[in-house]
This record gives C-alpha cells, structure tokens and sequence, in this order.
C-alpha cells in the first residue's frame, strides 16, 4: 500500500509510494480533482485503486493507493488512523500553515500504523461470526 498526503490545492506533503504506477495514478487523481471531475472517496485504473480521506480543518488530502484485486477491508480505518496521528503529530504545523517542512520522520508512524491495521484486521478476520 502507497500513502500520499497533499494539500488541497495540490502540493504534495507527504509521500509513500511504492511503485511508479502507483505515483503516476496519484498524479492522476490530483489533476482530476483539480479540474473537479472526481467527487467519489475511490478512484480506480486498471490494477489500482485509490481511496482519500479529506481534512477539512487543515486542508488537507490523505490518498492511500493498492492493488485492486487485494479488496482491503481495512483502507477506511487506515486512513482514520493515519489521519489522526498526522494531525496529532504536526498540528502545531498545521495550525501555522507550515506545509513545506520536511515530513519523512513520519515513515515510522506509517509504517506502525499500516503493520498495526494489517494485524487487526488478520485477528478480525479469524475471529468467530
């Protein structure tokens, strides 16, 4: 999975991506939104999907990218978990519009989060219905 944090007017804060195509559809997603032809929480192309996140106090877009075929049943809770510790994190930042710092001491936060979700959900999905 590929994280992407941008700013809604486009600026990109932050960025996790792990494949070429993954940044290219990114890319993609921001200039659709840009020129509002995309209204939906998911955008998908060929084997990608997107999901975002808004928030609208600090303007901000959390953008998660995977491979279409996997399904992730836990997307929507790892974009809460991402988005709050991001903005627990750096909302002194965020409050002054200091968006042009530079955010990779956030990679271990994203990596805890992403291994912590995967986990609960694995445990979820074992447990009895």
């Amino acid at each position: 999975m590929s994280l992407c944090l941008l700013h809604m007017f486009g600026v990109v804060i932050y960025r996790n991506c792990r494949c070429s195509r993954a940044k290219h559809l990114i890319h993609s997603w921001i200039y659709l939104r840009l020129q509002e032809r995309g209204g939906m929480s998911s955008f998908e192309h060929e084997a990608l999907t997107l999901k975002y996140k808004l928030d609208n106090e600090f303007e901000l877009v959390f953008v998660v990218a995977y491979q279409k075929i996997l399904q992730l049943s836990y997307v929507d809770k790892f974009l809460n978990e991402i988005q709050m510790e991001f903005r627990n994190k750096y909302k002194d930042d965020l409050q002054v519009g200091k968006i042009s710092r530079n955010f990779t001491d956030f990679e271990a936060t994203f990596q805890r989060i992403l291994k912590e979700t995967e986990a609960a959900s694995r445990e979820e999905a074992k447990a009895p219905k």
